[in-house]
């Protein structure tokens, strides 16, 4: 299906695109350090939850209330982890 195909595609290319431009345009102005936290924990979950999600459109095919939901609770989850954890 053409239209999960965009999806995914916009999914994968927005997180490639800001990882990879305001890093960039980051380090052109001043050096950026990383803190470790996010080679440790951050970087994973990203990657994770963008595979799994994208993998999911592919197979499904379109994007319903429940997969809204559960990206919903994702986020939540993932920011309260931040809170809780760090």
């Amino acid at each position: 299906n053409n239209q999960s195909d965009m999806i995914v595609g916009g999914i994968i290319g927005s997180n490639i695109f800001n990882i990879l431009s305001v890093l960039a345009f980051s380090a052109i102005t001043k050096a950026v350090i990383i803190d470790e936290r996010f080679a440790e924990f951050d970087m994973y979950v990203v990657i994770g939850v963008t595979l799994l999600f994208s993998f999911f459109l592919l197979i499904v095919g379109r994007m319903d209330r429940y997969l809204g939901l559960a990206m919903f609770v994702s986020y939540i989850a993932f920011i309260s982890a931040q809170y809780l954890l760090f």
